[in-house]
Parts: C-alpha cells; sequence; structure tokens
C-alpha cells in the first residue's frame, strides 16, 4: 500500500459529477537515473538491499528508510553483511549511514579496525572448558568466529576452538590446497594437545581440511574421533574425480568457459534460493575472471576491500576442492546436512573406509548456522560428541 510516487497539485482534476477524473491526473515525473554503485563493497551491499527491499536498482546515494526499510528489513540486511563480511554492524550505523555510499564507508572503516586489533592466528579459541578440545574448521572466506552461533548452542564443558585461513584476516600467504590447510591445521591443533585422542570438525571446505587432517593425523599414529563434516559441498571436478572419471585437459577447459558464460553476481551464491541473473557480456566476464585469478595467486598478501577478499578465498576455497585428491582414511565420519544439499551421498564413501552417517538439520548451507537454526545444528553436533572415546 505504500506508493512509489507522489505527485503534488495545487487541486485534483475533476468530472461533470465533481468525481476525481483520473484520466486527467498528469503522469508522475521520470525518475531520475539511479547512480550506480561504486567499488565492490558498494555492489555487495546494492545486492543486499534489492534482495531485501523487492527493488531491482537502487541508487548509491538513495535512503534505506525512505526505500520502505523498516526494523526488520534492517536486522535482515545486517545479518547478511555480518555472515558475509564477518562485521559486526549494527542500526545505530545504518542510522548514521543510510545510504549504500555511506554505510559502505563505515564497513570499509570497522574493517579497518578489526584488522588492526587482529593477532593474525589462525586458531581462535570460541570457547574455555575443560577436558578434550574440539577443533572447528571454519568455511572458505569466512572468519574463526562465523561458527559463533553453532558454537553458543553447543551444552559441553569441553573447550572449542575454530581455525580459519591464513591471510583471511591480517596478511600472510593464504594456502592453496586442502593438503596444506590440513598440515598448517594440525600445527595448529598440536600447540594445544600434542597427542590424540583429537576431535576434529568442519563447516563447508573446513569439513574437506577436517577430513583430510584426521587422515594424516591417523597416518602419524594419534587417535582421532568421528570427524563432523557440516555441509561440506562437492564441486562436480571433485566428484567425478572420486567416482573414477578422467578430469582431462578438455574437462577443465569446459569448466573454465562456463565460468566465462556463468550468471552474474556480485558475490557467490551458497544458498541456491537466488533468482538468476543475466550474465555479463562475454569479454567484461573474461576481465574479471583473469583479474580474479590474479588475486588469488596473491591471496592473503594484498590488502583487498572486505567483499573483494571475501570473494577471493571463497573462491579459493571452491578452487582447492576442486582439486583436491584426499589421502586415504578410515576412521568413521559424520555429515551434517542442510536440508538443501542435493549432493549424493554415496561420495563420502571415497573419502573414507570406514562408516559415514549423515544427519539432515533445517535451514540451507547459510542459515544452518545461523540463530535459530543454528541450535538444530548444534544438537546434531553434540550428538556425535556424545559417542566420541573423550570426556564430553
Amino acid at each position: 500500500m505504500i506508493p512509489r510516487d507522489i505527485v503534488v497539485l495545487t487541486k485534483l482534476p475533476r468530472n461533470e459529477r465533481g468525481k476525481v477524473d483520473r484520466g486527467a491526473l498528469p503522469p508522475p515525473p521520470p525518475r531520475p537515473a539511479p547512480e550506480p554503485p561504486r567499488g565492490l563493497t558498494e555492489m555487495a551491499l546494492h545486492q543486499f538491499w534489492c534482495d531485501i527491499l523487492g527493488l531491482e536498482s537502487i541508487g548509491r546515494n538513495e535512503d534505506f528508510v525512505e526505500l520502505g526499510g523498516d526494523s526488520l528489513a534492517a536486522a535482515k540486511m545486517l545479518a547478511e553483511v555480518h555472515h558475509h563480511l564477518q562485521l559486526e554492524v549494527t542500526t545505530a550505523m545504518l542510522a548514521e549511514a543510510p545510504t549504500i555510499a555511506l554505510f559502505a564507508q563505515r564497513i570499509e572503516s570497522a574493517a579497518k579496525e578489526r584488522s588492526a586489533k587482529a593477532t593474525g592466528a589462525t586458531l581462535v579459541p570460541l570457547r574455555p572448558g575443560t577436558g578434550t578440545p574440539i577443533f572447528l574448521i571454519a568455511g572458505a572466506g569466512s572468519l574463526a568466529t562465523s561458527l559463533t552461533p553453532m558454537v553458543r548452542a553447543i551444552s559441553t564443558v569441553r573447550p572449542i576452538y575454530a581455525i580459519q585461513a591464513r591471510g583471511v584476516e591480517t596478511r600472510g600467504r593464504a594456502d592453496h590446497s586442502i593438503r596444506a590447510a590440513a598440515r598448517r591445521a594440525i600445527a595448529d591443533i598440536r600447540s594445544v594437545q600434542p597427542h590424540g585422542p583429537y576431535q576434529i570438525g568442519g563447516y563447508s571446505l573446513g569439513g574437506f581440511i577436517a577430513v583430510e587432517a584426521a587422515a594424516r593425523l591417523t597416518t602419524a599414529g594419534e587417535t582421532c574421533g568421528i570427524v563432523t563434516v557440516i555441509d561440506s559441498a562437492f564441486v562436480p571436478a571433485l566428484a567425478r574425480r572420486l567416482r573414477g572419471e578422467r578430469v582431462g585437459v578438455l574437462s577443465r577447459a569446459r569448466a573454465a568457459l562456463r565460468s566465462l558464460t556463468a550468471e552474474d553476481d556480485t558475490l557467490p551464491d551458497r544458498t541456491g534460493d537466488a533468482a538468476a541473473k543475466p550474465a555479463a557480456p562475454l569479454p567484461q566476464r573474461i576481465v574479471q575472471q583473469v583479474g580474479l585469478h590474479a588475486l588469488m595467486l596473491t591471496a592473503g598478501l594484498v590488502p583487498l576491500p572486505t567483499a573483494l577478499q571475501w570473494v577471493v578465498f571463497f573462491s579459493l576455497g571452491t578452487r582447492m576442492i576442486g582439486r583436491h585428491r584426499p589421502s586415504p582414511f578410515a576412521g568413521p565420519i559424520a555429515v551434517i546436512r542442510s536440508r538443501t544439499n542435493s549432493d549424493d551421498p554415496d561420495l563420502w564413501g571415497h573419502l573414507t573406509s570406514g562408516e559415514v552417517e549423515f544427519a539432515d538439520v533445517s535451514g540451507d548451507h547459510i542459515s544452518m548456522i545461523r540463530a535459530p537454526y543454528a541450535t538444530e545444528t548444534a544438537r546434531a553436533l553434540e550428538a556425535v560428541l556424545a559417542r566420541t572415546d573423550g570426556p564430553a
């Protein structure tokens, strides 16, 4: 019921009966073309705002509230920013900076402040406790704190640590393979717990790293409990390799061509619910892919805008999964899947000769570790922990 346009008249035109002559009403004046966003952070905000407010385009200097944003829309938008960009943003910040241009400046300032306070550590304690620690590895592009809502919902006295990628928060060369990331994760784990039994898990990319780390630890003579994998998704290249299909030069070339002609997104969509968007012109796609490839080669070494940093590390993680060649593992794996996960469950049998069990929880890939769905995911994780040999 909110009007799109308001036209002020000195008086309303009326017909011979004295009623408003709707046909004689002047058309609304043409709306000025919205000023497009500048830079990737503004582009990311533009996508969030359009999706939440139900608009096709928003000018970078248009006010969120004047566009129809209420408290619920603001809460949804802030949650998107927090999850994708790993920044604490508040409604007060939105009130003081109600446009895309101003809010993007606040986001970049908050990111610089966070980087200034960051220690550069890849191991982050999320909860103190006693007994055998739990180690959870974060997803591609995500900080360790992205797992906080789920960790808070876990009822355990054990200490819980999260592991994030090197270079995602402060300067440091990122790992470019799951095996390298697993070696780094093992070093972090052993800095807290020199010997097993270990309790390891991971979300998204972190699930593959957790299984690889467990394989290497058991090869070294250590003991690992059930490895918990939280909605880790197989990319087509890895799925074909695990099935024994050849992934040759032609297959990689076709995949590269598909990436150039794919639908354009400001940020990668991980829910599967986003509406299709028209692809950018092929020359533009080529330039974007070449630029992204260069940024992935130097991931973590060159300071980037917050949204671009997320895209680079997310894309690097996807590439790492596609190129992964798992080490032999004989231990049990528990896979906690979102209800939107459409992977073939038999693929997990190629990562271990041990038992694989599954638990499906509410939400999609992103929302399953957010409130309120994070509580159900935490319950599923607790059920796995209850069957380990370590103290609960």
